[in-house]
Order: structure tokens, then C-alpha cells, then sequence
């Protein structure tokens, strides 16, 4: 892994499914944030897209991790389904992008994601973010390293869900690597290796182990500006995200993503 352990590590996964996003969220990077380092883990993908990810964005800082594993694929309806009203549903559940239904092995992809950070961690990275592959970087992130310089870690902590939910976002994660982080991400993947098929767990875990230990944590709230999850998405944002359903059905946000978009 030659990669610069020094300059912003940014971590994602993927896989076969949803390399379109991850082709434009890596083209977004190129675009407007190229210094950083990517870390892709790529769920089951074909060697010919792996090739192809390697050519289309040789200029990148980009090391694709292999995960080959047999999923016994499942479906799973995600907890976002209550949100919508019955017409919404049945548009929903007749549309080809259809995002409330995923299976093992997207449940798989995103839990898997405690386990590439720690290794990352244990390597000696020295600053990582993760993100959903749903993202797009509008603007140059690395300055993310030197706002996380005070801190352990750092979460988006979404106002809008503290009443249902505890708000924590887990779309995107900052790790500093400190003995208290490391601690954390260490308890993080444990927990979530004993419900490993829960599709909520990542963000479940979060709430439970830092109130947990937040007396030894450092934690950096996330700007907006880093998060911007709509539906009214803000022009001046460094990131968009099309978290749930808004990738499908967010005119604004489709618009962006074609910018970006790379056959």
C-alpha cells in the first residue's frame, strides 16, 4: 500500500451495484479534491471494473482492497420505509433505482467499513475519513485533517433526527489516530461483528460506545457544509450527499451527480 500515511485518507466501499456512484464519487475527487489518499474495498467486483477503476483514475492516490467473500444475499427493507406514503411506495417499489431494498451483501459493505479503518489505523494512517459512496465532493477536503487536529474523532451529528434517533450520521466518520480512537474503532467493530446483519448497527454502535468513553474522546462536530444531506442542498456546500432516497429522487442532486458522471 504505497500510499502517503501523512495527507487525508479517505475510505469507502463498494460493491458491483453501486460502482456508477463510486465512478463519480472518484471522479469527483479527481475533479476538486485530488491530494487525498482513497482507500475503495470492493465487495465482489468483477476483475474487469477493478482493471477499469485502476486506468480511469491512475492520477489518484487510489488502492483498491480485494473482499471476495460468498454472501448468502438476503433481502433486507431498510428503516427509511416508514417516511413515505403509500403512492411514494409503490412509485418507489416499481422503479429500477429502487434504494429502500438492499441484501446481505450491501448490509455487508457497510459494516465492513470498522474493519478497513482499523487496519488503516494499525498501519499508522494518520488522519482517515470515511464516506458513502454516494457522495460528492464538491470542493477540496483535505483541509478535514487540519480541523481534526484538536480532536479523536469527528461525526455529523444530524439535528433534524435527535428526536426519533441520536442523530449521529455515520455517512461520514473522522478518525485521528490517537490511542483514544483506536480504543474506540477496536470496540466499534466488536460490537458491530455481533450484530453484523443489522443494517443499522454502524450508527446504533456509535451513540452506545462513545457515551460510553466520551470523557477520553475528543469529538469534532462536522459542518454541515461536509454533510449536506438535502433535499434543499446548499450551493456553497464541499460535499452533497444522496443518502436514503435522495440520489433517486432529488432533482438538484441528480443534476450534480451528472457533472461527475464517467461510463
Amino acid at each position: 500500500m504505497k500510499l502517503d500515511k501523512d495527507i487525508l485518507t479517505v475510505v469507502c466501499s463498494s460493491n458491483q451495484k453501486y460502482i456508477p456512484y463510486l465512478k463519480t464519487f472518484l471522479n469527483s475527487i479527481l475533479i476538486n479534491s485530488p491530494s487525498v489518499n482513497i482507500v475503495a474495498r470492493l465487495v465482489n467486483v468483477d476483475s474487469e471494473t477493478k482493471k477499469e477503476l485502476r486506468k480511469k483514475f491512475k492520477s489518484l492516490n487510489l488502492y483498491i482492497m480485494n473482499d471476495n467473500k460468498k454472501i448468502n444475499n438476503k433481502k433486507i427493507i431498510k428503516p427509511e420505509i416508514e417516511e413515505f406514503g403509500y403512492q411514494e411506495l409503490l412509485s418507489l417499489v416499481r422503479s429500477k433505482n429502487n434504494n429502500l431494498i438492499t441484501n446481505s451483501e450491501g448490509v455487508y459493505c457497510s459494516n465492513i467499513k470498522f474493519n478497513t479503518i482499523n487496519k488503516l489505523l494499525n498501519k499508522d494512517f494518520k488522519n482517515i475519513v470515511y464516506l458513502d459512496v454516494d457522495t460528492i465532493v464538491r470542493k477540496d477536503i483535505s483541509i478535514l485533517k487540519d480541523n481534526l487536529q484538536n480532536y479523536d474523532i469527528g461525526m455529523f451529528i444530524n439535528e433534524d433526527e435527535l428526536d426519533c434517533y441520536s442523530g449521529w450520521n455515520a455517512g461520514i466518520m473522522l478518525i485521528r489516530n490517537t490511542n483514544a480512537s483506536k480504543m474506540m474503532y477496536l470496540l466499534i467493530e466488536k460490537f458491530v461483528n455481533d450484530k453484523f446483519w443489522d443494517v443499522d448497527a454502524d450508527e446504533e454502535v456509535f451513540d452506545k460506545i462513545y457515551n460510553e468513553h466520551k470523557e477520553v474522546l475528543k469529538l469534532y462536530k462536522v459542518e454541515k457544509t461536509f454533510k449536506d444531506n438535502g433535499p434543499n442542498y446548499d450551493i456553497d456546500s464541499h460535499m452533497w450527499s444522496g443518502q436514503s432516497q435522495e440520489k433517486v429522487l432529488n432533482h438538484s442532486y441528480k443534476i450534480e451527480s451528472k457533472k461527475y458522471e464517467i461510463s
